[in-house]
């Protein structure tokens, strides 16, 4: 699944405000490994 550019940019924000990739995938519903792939 591709994440919308939207996306995308609220999960870099709340990964820099400190958010753990296990709050930020409880919180917009991604996979971890998901969410892993876009930070980097």
């Amino acid at each position: 699944m591709m994440i919308q550019s939207g996306g995308l940019f609220m999960i870099r924000e709340h990964y820099h405000k400190g958010w753990s990739i296990m709050a930020i995938a409880n919180e917009t519903g991604f996979d971890p490994k998901t969410i892993r792939k876009y930070i980097k």
